[in-house]
């Protein structure tokens, strides 16, 4: 008997498995009456096997083509081999392509099965399998299938094509087979008979079709047993040959667990970490039918047996093989499967699995809710996971009632091992200091945090705060110390960490919750050791009034009733907020009560509605120091992790701060986006709430810095919205919003030392220069000297650093949007171009290094005195409405030359390359062409083409950059080629001068990084 009398096969696995003959029962899907007609019309399309580029050998193409002919004809008798030919040819073009997907019966099978029969369908299963592995795709090979549709995918990039090819066709075989194998094992006796005497026909042919053959009819155990002794020696005759889908297709014909043994064993002998990797992905590819079917099918064949092999066998171990010298690696999936079986050996394979390493995965199994007598026991053995008694003890102190489930003996041992509660979540605690071991595959932190958290006792609370110096671990012990106030306080009192980080945290959750809880230090401190009542004393001694506080009638409307609003989080401390003085009302802040209800109009607030009485708060109080109670809010938020259901000192600093929050603003998301890219994007808010010219000047560079590129898309998406708003496009909006850094009208700051006095002004690209009072160019900010005032020369020093940061930052932005505008041919009116660009305090250093042409004709420079002037020098004046871009070489004649001679004569060095650019004209081949060849030595590495993205480029899904041009013209390059995309059938000689040039220079300047 296979099975024990207690254990009813699942109804969900019922037909899931590979069926034999005798097995468990199954349901065969009728062939499908319309598959005929599909194959002959796929047959007929002689269009779809030239544009696959598929190699076929003439004898493979005669034979399809003899049994399209016959497949046409309903009283023809058809040929296995000729069935086999033609599957190989259309099976790809099938919607049921695709072995790893649950499907419907492959067409091809169903033809067969329908026109031929069971028997029928067995011959031309095992002739495709000779066709394809005779002599395993070698010359002499009758097909050489193109790569598949579904295995070309980003994921396999680095896979060479031939190897995807045998996966793809291998994964035919497999599909087919399998169908094939359900009709058999359904078939009657005399069909039966039949089918394995064709079968036998074919044992003497290649190890695959020999594979194929006994799979087909899993009944002949001495075939399984052949196959599995000549594994090793057809692989030293074809080592090429790697990821076979047939080499462990005997693991589903064998009906002998010593057989499978015999099966693993053949692969020991070769090579340990080829081993190792070939047979775990070949498991992969098979089992990626469904690892529910794979474990069904061992379930028909071995019964019970088949428990120790899918948890003790080195095949099902999983796809990680360096686990399996520590522990099995089987998936939570295969576990909640396997655990349908109600054995003590699978609950104790998925407890010594998961309590292992995978901690997060026993919660999912639901173990404890299934069967929890039987998971009990297996905690409370003696040789389980020594994490095993925690949570053992974690469920009884929780649910007491669970030990009168057990019978006696089992409940006086599992109360041993609990007790009272005292020493649960030790091992927890222990493993989270150990922490991982390899390359991350260690404990699951955040589930034995959570597992502590839940042990309601002091000792595990204790556990937790000495290691809340661990971002992980520090929300967790704040969110228990606001429920469990006065244990919180008795704990955090009495706790002396070894640690010094350990200590600090500790000191800080104390300090903390007694600002917190006052009322708590009147009831529990007496309670206290000395050495803990005098901590808790140096806390409340060191208060002291931060000056004087405004009356309640002082207060703006919206701060003197309490709104209804949720409770403030545990985490906030109101105390340590610092004072937000009224204006006009002698240096008086905000009284606690105020605080509290600014706190609250900020919980209720959105940043698509934020509460009207913020704008109120903003008019009457000082700016800065709304800023600063913003920072002071985002450090508490951050000291806890950012709790996203908390965004109040995100509110507190896009509806009440100023300007001074962007740059380090900008630092904090952008860091965001490494690894919290959802909190990036609600950081983008931020900016847009503020709504100022130097807000969006940082949402601008993050649309176009930011790594992550949905992040840089819906930065520009909320910079779209704001210029549409505004009636502008996004680039005439950047012009709009440039900061001018604090300099004066002429692009000037002073910076004030007390006994001296500096200058800064800037390079073209936007690099300080600095000079002392008498004009004299500095090297750099001198340092402080006795005659100057130390506190002026150090504001001036920090004020220099935030300058050169920001203008370095700034220089980057606009002299790309400089430079792109001369790509993209924009153009402004005269009264723009000076208003927004050469008088700028801060683009003018740029702006007026560049060469200017109005529309009509007339190049000009920038003169020294601000003046415009020709080729000539002669002063030039221009109308308002006049029409004005960047000048470009590729549109230029003669006069070039002289322009560049002009600017080296009075030595103006340009931000970027512009008389010096090179153009590129295409010649009349390239001119004819719409797609040229590149030779980048990149080998498809489409990361050389992340520095075309900071140029305008962006990224496809074709796997290459693209470009839009006027007139609809768009341009791709690729690591191979550049090619002209759209319109279709466009040429090079139809783009643009500059079109053309620009997207030739770019292309080709990777070829020279070659």
């Amino acid at each position: 008997m296979r099975f024990d009398d207690s254990w009813v096969m699942p109804e969900d696995w019922r037909g899931k498995q590979l069926p034999r003959r005798g097995g468990m029962p199954f349901e065969v899907p009728p062939a499908d009456p319309g598959a005929p007609g599909r194959l002959a019309a796929l047959l007929a399309d002689s269009d779809l096997r030239a544009a696959r580029n598929a190699e076929y050998h003439p004898t493979l193409l005669d034979e399809a083509r003899r049994f399209a002919s016959d497949l046409a004809r309903p009283e023809a008798e058809l040929s296995p081999r000729g069935a086999a030919a033609a599957g190989l040819i259309v099976a790809e073009y099938l919607e049921d392509w695709g072995y790893w997907r649950r499907e419907p019966e492959p067409a091809v099978a169903q033809t067969w099965i329908a026109r031929g029969g069971v028997v029928f369908a067995v011959r031309a299963v095992a002739e495709m399998a000779g066709m394809l592995f005779h002599p395993l795709r070698r010359d002499e090979a009758l097909v050489r299938r193109p790569v598949g549709r579904i295995l070309v995918n980003e994921n396999r990039g680095e896979t060479d094509l031939e190897t995807l090819r045998r996966w793809d066709e291998d994964g035919a075989l497999f599909k087919i087979a399998r169908w094939v194998r359900i009709h058999l094992a359904a078939a009657d006796d005399a069909t039966f008979a039949l089918a394995a005497d064709a079968l036998g026909e074919y044992r003497d042919g290649p190890l695959p079709q020999r594979i194929i053959a006994a799979f087909v009819l899993p009944d002949r155990e001495d075939w399984v047993v052949a196959d599995v002794d000549e594994i090793v020696s057809w692989h030293g005759r074809y080592p090429e040959v790697d990821r076979n889908v047939l080499y462990v297709l005997p693991a589903f014909s064998t009906s002998s667990v010593a057989t499978l043994h015999r099966h693993s064993d053949a692969f020991a002998t070769l090579d340990e970490n080829e081993r190792r990797g070939r047979y775990d992905s070949r498991l992969e590819s098979v089992s990626a039918v469904g690892r529910e079917t794979m474990i069904a099918t061992l379930l028909d064949a071995f019964g019970t047996e088949a428990v120790p092999i899918l948890t003790e066998h080195p095949i099902y171990r999983g796809k990680a093989w360096y686990l399996s010298s520590f522990a099995p690696s089987m998936g939570v999936r295969d576990l909640a499967t396997v655990l349908q079986i109600p054995a003590d050996e699978t609950v104790r394979y998925a407890i010594r699995v998961t309590l292992v390493h995978r901690q997060g995965e026993f919660q999912q199994l639901g173990m404890m809710a299934a069967d929890p007598v039987r998971t009990m026991r297996m905690l409370a053995e003696p040789d389980a996971p020594p994490i095993a008694a925690d949570v053992l003890g974690m469920y009884v102190l929780a649910k007491p009632a669970l030990l009168d489930l057990l019978n006696a003996d089992d409940r006086a041992r599992v109360t041993e091992i609990v007790g009272d509660g005292s020493g649960v979540g030790a091992r927890m605690a222990a493993a989270l200091d150990e922490g991982g071991w390899f390359h991350g595959h260690g404990i699951d932190r955040k589930q034995i945090v959570t597992w502590l958290a839940s042990i309601d006792t002091d000792e595990a609370f204790g556990l937790l705060a000495v290691r809340a110096d661990e971002d992980l671990i520090r929300p967790v012990a704040v969110r228990l110390a606001a429920r469990r106030p006065g244990r919180a306080l008795r704990v955090l009192a009495g706790l002396t960490p070894e640690r010094p980080e350990a200590a600090t945290v500790v000191a800080e959750l104390l300090r903390n919750h007694v600002l917190s809880h006052p009322d708590l230090v009147a009831t529990t401190v007496p309670e206290l050791e000395a050495e803990a009542r005098a901590r808790v004393a140096a806390i409340t001694t060191a208060l002291t009034p931060s000056g004087p506080v405004a009356p309640e009638s002082a207060l703006p409307a919206a701060l003197q009733d309490t709104p209804k609003a949720k409770p403030l989080p545990s985490w906030l401390v109101v105390p340590l907020l610092p004072p937000v003085r009224l204006r006009g009302h002698g240096g008086a802040a905000l009284p606690e009560p105020a605080v509290r209800r600014l706190l609250a109009l900020l919980s209720l607030s959105t940043f698509a509605a934020p509460h009207p009485g913020l704008a109120e708060v903003r008019d009457a109080c000082e700016r800065e120091d709304l800023t600063a109670f913003g920072w002071a809010l985002f450090a508490q938020w951050e000291s806890v992790s950012h709790p996203s259901g908390d965004k109040q000192a995100l509110y507190a600093l896009g509806f009440l701060g100023d300007d001074s929050a962007a740059p380090r603003l900008t630092e904090e998301v952008l860091g965001w986006t490494e690894d919290a890219i959802a909190r990036a994007k609600i950081g983008l808010d931020v900016f847009v709430a503020l709504g100022t010219d130097t807000a969006l000047t940082h949402l601008q560079r993050m649309s176009r810095t930011a790594k992550a590129k949905g992040f840089r898309k819906l930065a520009a998406q909320k910079l779209e919205e704001i210029a549409a708003a505004r009636g502008l496009t996004t680039a005439e909006l950047g012009d709009r919003i440039v900061s001018d850094l604090g300099l004066d009208a002429d692009g000037r700051r002073t910076l004030d030392y007390g006994a001296r006095r500096f200058t800064v002004t800037f390079d073209v690209k936007l690099n300080p220069l600095i000079s002392d009072a008498d004009g004299r160019r500095v090297k750099g900010l001198p340092r402080v000297s006795a005659a100057d005032d130390a506190a002026r020369a150090d504001e001036a020093r920090l004020a220099f650093a935030a300058l050169k940061k920001e203008a370095r930052a700034l220089g980057t932005d606009r002299i790309r949007a400089l430079e792109d505008a001369m790509v993209a041919g924009r153009s402004w009116s005269a009264a723009e171009l000076r208003t927004l660009l050469l008088d700028h305090p801060v683009v003018r250093y740029p702006a007026r290094a560049l060469l200017w042409q109005a529309a009509g004709g007339v190049a000009f420079r920038v003169a020294e005195d601000g003046t415009l002037a020709d080729v000539d020098d002669k002063t030039i004046t221009l109308a308002d409405d006049a029409r004005v871009g960047l000048y470009h070489p590729a549109l230029a004649g003669p006069e070039q030359s002289v322009w560049a001679e002009v600017f080296a004569d009075y030595e103006i060095f340009q931000p970027f390359a512009q008389l010096d650019r090179e153009v590129y004209r295409p010649d009349a081949v390239q001119a004819a062409a719409h797609t040229l060849p590149l030779d980048t030595g990149s080998d498809g590495d489409l990361d050389i083409l992340h520095p075309l993205v900071a140029k305008g480029w962006r990224f496809t899904s074709e796997g290459g950059v693209a470009r839009e041009w006027a007139g609809g013209f768009v341009t791709h390059i690729t690591p191979y080629d550049v090619s002209v995309t759209s319109p279709r059938h466009a040429t090079f000689g139809e783009l643009g001068p500059v079109a053309v040039s620009e997207t030739f220079r770019d292309a080709f300047r990777l070829t020279q990084r070659a």
